[in-house]
């Protein structure tokens, strides 16, 4: 068996399957997550789901067959979104958003999440200007020799003084939802202010790393170089 591994290898046979293996890689993860994400949407749209009852409820208002009554919900429910769409560019849109906050407002746990949530969806809409967006990134350090560190957002310009040592307000934000992150206190010379906007910050959790190359200014970013081709194998 080793003789036949060996042979093989010497004649790249498994060098060329390897590489052939990592070219095909990306797109055998693009169909298992999108297999993933279709699996789990037809099991929100369920007969006995919460989603596909409402669905099925909705569509038994339109048509009277039980097997098309889920579609017709699902269609109705996208028209609705479309229309939803259509009226958040109308100049009303702006009204109606403050009327829902100042309702939700007045929920204290409800209103709180709402607001939050609020700001991160209108941070990542382009030329949208909130007060998330005008957070500056920073790359903070931590660890005894400060070797390990993170991209994060600089929460307010101004720094708390604990004894005799200045902190800085930093939000961590999570990936693959930044908004489930957390606030921490990090010392101002770990703190080093990085030029890039909120949204390319944004960007590089939201695809949970994938788009850091994209994201990060090209000064800070170091090129890898190309694979070589050890994968081959010796020549025969």
């Amino acid at each position: 068996m080793r003789a036949v591994l060996r042979w093989l290898w010497q004649h790249g046979v498994i060098g060329n399957f390897l590489s052939g293996l990592i070219v095909i890689l990306p797109l055998l993860i693009t169909v298992l997550v999108i297999n993933w994400v279709a699996s789990l949407f037809l099991q929100l749209l369920a007969v006995d789901a919460p989603l596909g009852r409402a669905l099925r409820a909705i569509g038994l208002q339109f048509v009277t067959q039980e097997t098309s009554a889920v579609a017709a919900g699902l269609i109705v429910a996208a028209v609705g979104i479309w229309a939803i769409g259509l009226f958040s560019r109308s100049r009303i849109q702006v009204a109606a958003a403050r009327w829902v906050e100042h309702l939700t407002a007045r929920i204290p746990l409800v209103g709180s999440v709402y607001s939050t949530a609020a700001q991160m969806v209108k941070m990542l809409q382009p030329g949208k200007k909130t007060e998330m967006s005008a957070m500056s990134v920073v790359f903070c350090t931590f660890g005894e020799e400060q070797s390990c560190g993170l991209l994060a957002l600089l929460a307010s310009p101004d720094r708390l003084r604990v004894g005799d040592r200045e902190y800085c307000v930093v939000y961590i934000p999570t990936s693959p939802l930044p908004m489930s992150g957390g606030v921490l206190m990090v010392p101002a010379e770990q703190v080093r202010e990085i030029p890039m906007s909120v949204e390319r910050l944004m960007q590089i959790y939201l695809s949970m790393g994938v788009m850091t190359s994209a994201a990060v200014p090209p000064d800070i970013l170091v090129q890898t170089p190309p694979p070589s081709d050890t994968l081959k194998g010796p020549s025969a």
